[in-house]
């Protein structure tokens, strides 16, 4: 009898959390695909783009073209973009890639649904937009820690060989800022090339692709205010991409400075250096 109570009791306990935390059902691409055919917008959250309080997310963005953005897109769930026609197509009869619909990457609150921003990543975006399963494409990002409802983030796209773009975006919780700091990054590592490979057979630092990786906060800990400098710690790899000819791969480590005012954001290389072998 008190066996059966037990079970009782478990059951009910069961239900009741199924009822208290519905489960949300899975999209189905008929289902995407309408909703962009009416005009609608939907998007992805990027798999570990979302901070630690579970507010803060990347996410990837799709509408087809003509369409506005939406103030805050679809969130899809249980299909995936190639399932869908999310993505664009080479078209081969026209032997060229057709932009029927505008992809994108955007930082947003999910707790407000409110898009703090849409990602700025050159032209044609379609080379540098990450999606989930995309080939030979990634996207790491790092959230540092908050101040005063204050947030800021770097996020580095990856494409086969090398890091296609590297943003530093800092928001206020209304707004995104963002920049893209792969060039004071570049101009750093292809001086570190340089020494790195002086003398070294096969070695062309021009050849080099680079690639930026493993990211961490210098001093998570420490209390931080809106505006106050924060030291990251970004990897750095570099190699010659299908080369034959058994040329160094290079491993290094910077320590970058990222600065914020009203005016500007901006970032400042203070070392780089090679690994330890």
């Amino acid at each position: 009898m008190k066996s059966q109570l037990v079970l009782r009791a478990v059951l009910f306990a069961g239900i009741v959390s199924l009822v208290s935390h519905p489960l949300v059902a899975a999209d189905s691409a008929a289902q995407i695909n309408a909703k962009l055919k009416a005009g609608g917008e939907v998007a992805w959250v990027i798999e570990d783009s979302t901070n630690a309080d579970g507010d803060l997310a990347v996410l990837f963005t799709v509408r087809n073209k003509g369409s506005k953005p939406a103030r805050f897109p679809y969130l899809v769930s249980g299909v995936a973009p190639a399932e869908t026609d999310a993505l664009n197509g080479f078209d081969e009869a026209a032997g060229k890639t057709e932009h029927r619909v505008a992809m994108g990457n955007a930082v947003v609150s999910l707790k407000e649904k409110r898009v703090l921003g849409r990602l700025d990543l050159g032209k044609p975006e379609d080379e540098i937009v990450y999606f989930p399963g995309r080939n030979h494409g990634s996207l790491q990002v790092l959230w540092g820690p908050p101040e005063e409802g204050w947030h800021f983030g770097v996020l580095i796209f990856g494409a086969k060989w090398e890091s296609t773009a590297v943003l530093l975006v800092e928001s206020d919780g209304e707004n995104l800022r963002q920049l893209n700091i792969k060039p004071t990054l570049d101009a750093r590592a292809t001086a570190l090339l340089k020494t790195s490979l002086k003398g070294r057979k096969n070695a062309d630092p021009t050849r080099y692709a680079i690639s930026y990786n493993q990211m961490s906060v210098v001093d998570p800990d420490v209390g931080y205010s809106v505006g106050d400098p924060v030291t990251v710690k970004i990897g750095v790899s570099a190699e010659i991409p299908k080369s034959a000819d058994d040329a160094p791969y290079v491993e290094a480590t910077m320590t970058v400075l990222l600065e914020t005012s009203r005016d500007r954001i901006s970032a400042k290389v203070l070392k780089a250096e090679s690994a330890k072998k």
